[in-house]
């Protein structure tokens, strides 16, 4: 996470019958207050389909991956203030392949990593890629192909506390499908796949990948139901648990871990009337299941998190063509009210894949597909913050 702004509340130094009144070395409680969240009309930015995912650097440029029409990979930005960028290619010269879902991380250096899919016919000839930005250089290098022989699709990227860099992806194949693991130190190179564990995979291929603050991978995807494992750093995986409602199909699951190791995962389904969260506290169980107010359906949901640990996340209604954002308050739990970003008097078609990202200032952006165009809007963070520092007396003698 980025480091946030601290707004302090100065006072001045006064003397009170030999007393005297100054700043305390210590301050108190940080105060969060939400307002209504004001998104800009959303505009088109590219042409083409399908797949999409955004990123917002330390600077506060927007990056964002988009699939052209041939399925390759394009890559372009968005400084403060300035226009978007002229699209660059960033993928393989890969024929007759659509790429699948992707993964676009920054790490703490703010190097730009980018994790895809490319899949082929029947889904038996797929292959995981990756490439990278690096901050140094200030463009994309040669992407590397990951998955060598295996027919792998549907990467999720996760980055420990050392720039080591964590892949899950789905391995598909008619009978026997699996979740497979692939691991890259901060200086060495790929290491994998490795076979994690058994998943069911239907229709879309869903899995979601965090670390937590000592490091430990922690994974969500479908298996009887939405599934849980982990590994620690250094360890071995744990044995799945099923953490989430077996009878919904298509799930669309996304997992982080805060600063005090709680896990939250939010979840959507077309077979549920609501989005669905659960969290696990450090040595705790898994919570049953609890239904986000408000809700609708989902095909699709997006999560991101900000510099104070609010949630943020982005759904497309499984019911309607519309995109909705909601959030929720890290300090007292609360969720605000659902707010629709369309925002367009007839609707969009086949509105795909919403996407949402928080910058370092708590600015917030999200993309989504529809039948013709990749769609943007962006909006002020919710939350105000503010630091208040208590007066400490200072007696004379």
């Amino acid at each position: 996470m980025h480091p946030y702004r601290i707004f302090k509340c100065v006072l001045p130094i006064v003397v009170v019958s030999a007393c005297l009144i100054a700043l305390a070395a210590t301050r108190s409680d940080e105060v969060q207050a939400e307002s209504a969240t004001e998104w800009s009309v959303p505009v088109p930015v590219y042409e083409d389909c399908c797949s999409i995912d955004l990123a917002v650097g330390s600077d506060s440029t927007v990056h964002i991956i988009v699939e052209g029409y041939a399925g390759e990979a394009y890559y372009i930005s968005k400084p403060v203030g300035g226009g978007w960028s002229t699209p660059i290619r960033i993928s393989p010269d890969v024929r007759n392949y659509d790429l699948s879902f992707s993964d676009l991380e920054f790490d703490a250096s703010d190097n730009l990593h980018f994790v895809f899919g490319y899949i082929w016919g029947t889904d038996l000839d797929s292959q995981v890629w990756y490439n990278q930005r690096p901050a140094a250089l200030g463009g994309w290098v040669t992407p590397s192909r990951l998955s060598g022989a295996t027919e792998s699709i549907a990467p999720v990227l996760a980055i420990d506390s050392n720039g080591g860099l964590h892949v899950v992806a789905a391995e598909k194949r008619y009978g026997s499908d699996h979740l497979l693991y692939f691991y890259k130190p901060s200086d060495g190179t790929w290491i994998g796949p490795a076979q994690i564990s058994e998943a069911i995979i239907v229709r879309q291929w869903f899995q979601d990948a965090a670390i937590g603050p000592d490091d430990t991978l922690h994974v969500v995807f479908t298996r009887d139901g939405l599934s849980y494992i982990n590994k620690p750093a250094g360890g071995v995986w744990s044995d799945p648990i099923v953490i989430g409602p077996s009878e919904a199909s298509r799930i669309s699951p996304r997992i982080y871990a805060d600063s005090a190791g709680v896990l939250y995962v939010f979840w959507g389904s077309d077979d549920l009337d609501s989005l669905q969260y659960s969290t696990k506290s450090p040595g705790s169980a898994w919570t049953t299941p609890i239904s986000i107010p408000n809700t609708t359906p989902a095909d699709w949901v997006d999560l991101d998190v900000d510099a104070w640990e609010n949630a943020h996340l982005v759904w497309k209604d499984s019911q309607a063509s519309e995109v909705y954002y909601i959030s929720r308050n890290h300090v007292d739990g609360s969720w605000s009210d659902p707010i629709a970003l369309i925002q367009t008097p007839a609707p969009h078609e086949d509105v795909r894949w919403p996407r949402i990202a928080a910058g370092p200032d708590g600015a917030l952006y999200a993309i989504w597909y529809d039948d013709s165009h990749y769609w943007f809007t962006s909006a002020p963070s919710p939350y105000s913050h503010t630091h208040v520092y208590l007066p400490l007396v200072v007696r004379n003698h």
